[in-house]
C-alpha cells in the first residue's frame, strides 16, 4: 500500500474515551457493529468516499496498486491516511471487542488490515512496478520450494511452476503460527516445552491485556515477561506500526514498574 501523507489531520472519533464510554454503554465488552458504524461516520465526516475506494482498492493485487500510483487517488491516499492515524488506538480496540467481534475482525477484516498497514512511499513501488513491466523483477506467488543451484542462481516452485532467478528476494511475511514456529525457533520452542507460554485459538501467543503479558497453561499471568508485535496479534491486532509499538513498551514499562514496587 502507498504511504500515505502523515501532515494531514482527520475526525477521529475512535479514542480512549469513546472505548471506555461504549464499554461502559454495552457492559464491558464492545460488538464489532458499533466500531463499524462509528468509522463509516467518522469517513463520511472527513469526505472519505470509503464504499468507492473499497470497490477499487481493497485487493492489493499489483494491478490494484498499479492503477493507485498511476491515478494518484485522493480518496486512496486519505483512506490510508484515516487508517494510519487510526492505527494508535488499535490494540485498545482490539482489547474491548466482544468474542465474535475479534473472530470477524480476524476472519473479514484482518488480511485488509494487514494490506492496509504493510505501507511502502509511493517511489518505493513505481521503482517496484517499473522493473515488473521491464521484465527485471518478477513477482511470484503461492511458494511451495526454493533450491539453490551451484551458479549462485535458484529454482523457485510456485503453483506447479519452476521459475529461475539470479537474486531471491524473500517478501513471503513473518510466520505468526506458534506450533510452526516453534520447531523453528529455539527461545519459542523452549519456552512452550518449559510450559511457560501457551498458544491462542488463533495459534498466536495467549496474553494479557494490555500489559501482553504471557499465560502459561495453568492460566497464571508470567509477570515480568512482555511480549510485543504479531505474536500477541490476538491481543493487540497486527502490530507493524512504530507508534502502536511505542505505546505498548510505555504499557510493558508501567506495568513492570508497578510489579516491582509490590515486592519492596
Amino acid at each position: 500500500m502507498i504511504q500515505p501523507d502523515a501532515n494531514e489531520d482527520y475526525i477521529q472519533s475512535i479514542d480512549d474515551e469513546w472505548i471506555e464510554t461504549q464499554r461502559a454503554v454495552n457492559k464491558g465488552a464492545i460488538p464489532i457493529q458499533v466500531v463499524i458504524n462509528q468509522v463509516k461516520a467518522d469517513l463520511k465526516a472527513n469526505g472519505i468516499d470509503y464504499s468507492r475506494v473499497w470497490a477499487n482498492f481493497n485487493t492489493g493485487s499489483v494491478a490494484t496498486v498499479t492503477k493507485a500510483i498511476r491515478q494518484d487517488d485522493p480518496d486512496y491516499r486519505r483512506f490510508q491516511g484515516f487508517f494510519r492515524a487510526f492505527y494508535p488506538v488499535l490494540h485498545q480496540m482490539m482489547g474491548a471487542l466482544d468474542a465474535a467481534g475479534k473472530d470477524y475482525f480476524y476472519k473479514d477484516l484482518g488480511a485488509f488490515f494487514r494490506m492496509l498497514y504493510s505501507q511502502a512511499p509511493a517511489s518505493s513501488i513505481s521503482m517496484i512496478l517499473d522493473s515488473v513491466a521491464q521484465g527485471k523483477l518478477k513477482l511470484v506467488s503461492g511458494l511451495s520450494d526454493i533450491q539453490p543451484l551451484e551458479n549462485g542462481q535458484f529454482h523457485l516452485y510456485a503453483n506447479g511452476i519452476r521459475h529461475k532467478a539470479d537474486v531471491l528476494i524473500n517478501a513471503t511475511g513473518f510466520n505468526s503460527r506458534l506450533s510452526q514456529a516453534k520447531d523453528t525457533d529455539p527461545l519459542l520452542g523452549n519456552l512452550i516445552r518449559r510450559n511457560l507460554i501457551l498458544p491462542d485459538n488463533r495459534d498466536n501467543i495467549l496474553a494479557a491485556y494490555p500489559s501482553a503479558t504471557p499465560l502459561n497453561p495453568n492460566y497464571q499471568i508470567l509477570d515480568n515477561v512482555y511480549f510485543l508485535g504479531s505474536w500477541i496479534a490476538s491481543t493487540q491486532g497486527p502490530n507493524t506500526s512504530v507508534a502502536l509499538a511505542k505505546k505498548q513498551t510505555q504499557i510493558a514499562v508501567t506495568d513492570f514498574y508497578q510489579q516491582v514496587n509490590k515486592h519492596q
